[in-house]
């Protein structure tokens, strides 16, 4: 089974939890999203937070061509700027989607990433 199929998976049983119509659309649009998210994840993933510096961010920024005003230099701080980087890559792509939906399908695109 792929790592998608095993999203999948689990968005099933959670969402037995979610009793609108609208959760699950959100889980279904969500597991939906995490494949086209995925090479964005891949293409930013030359960074890691623990090591990189906030020039090298700034970089990774000017070469997607998306503005960015500052980064501090910490990992916290790095992490979200390079969340932020892949909210912006996945909206120039996914018009309409809401932030959450592309946040949550980045997040597990990393996961996924992470765990090959």
């Amino acid at each position: 089974m792929s790592i998608f199929g095993a999203i999948w998976g689990v968005f099933k049983k959670i969402g037995g939890f979610f009793v609108s119509e609208r959760g699950k659309a959100a889980l279904q649009l969500i597991s939906r999203m995490v494949p086209q998210v995925a090479p964005i994840v891949a293409a930013l993933s030359i960074l890691d937070p623990k090591t990189a510096n906030a020039t090298d961010v700034i970089a990774l920024y000017q070469k997607f061509q998306v503005t960015v005003t500052e980064v501090k230099n910490d990992p916290v701080a790095i992490a979200n700027a390079l969340l932020n980087l892949a909210t912006e890559l996945a909206k120039r792509e996914n018009p309409g989607i809401a932030t959450s939906i592309l946040q949550s399908a980045i997040q597990l695109a990393l996961v996924s990433l992470k765990n090959k």
